[in-house]
């Protein structure tokens, strides 16, 4: 059975990459992607139960509704989401601030994707 992801990014170009590069590894499928919070959690609410995610990749910092607010709402809304949190910077308070939203890990986009991966994985293996 495949994990199935959502991918929410406000940068296209990256985050069409991303989708390619996950859909080409074995067991993962990126069923939908959003360009920010928002339409994340449209996303989220309109999905079929059986093409809901059961990852979010979020990224920190978004327009509108950002990454820490989108992960508190998603979080609160579907518990049993697992979200992994990507981010441009290395900041220790921006990571702090995912967690405590309800990000199981805050990877920096700039990570291997060898980690990504492996943080998505483990991500779904940690969903009730």
């Amino acid at each position: 059975m495949d994990i199935r992801i959502l991918l929410v990014d406000d940068h296209a170009p990256f985050r069409q990459c991303l989708s390619a590069l996950l859909s080409r590894q074995p067991g993962l499928r990126v069923v939908a992607e959003a360009g920010d919070g928002l339409a994340a959690l449209e996303h989220l609410a309109t999905l079929a139960e059986a093409d809901r995610p059961q990852v979010m990749v979020v990224d920190v910092e978004m327009p509108g509704l950002d990454g820490i607010e989108t992960t508190r709402r998603a979080h609160a809304l579907y518990p049993g989401l697992a979200i992994v949190a990507l981010t441009l910077h290395d900041d220790p308070q921006l990571a702090t601030a995912m967690t405590a939203a309800g990000a199981l890990t805050c990877l920096r986009k700039g990570d291997r994707m060898a980690d990504i991966v492996r943080a998505i994985r483990a991500a779904a293996g940690s969903a009730p």
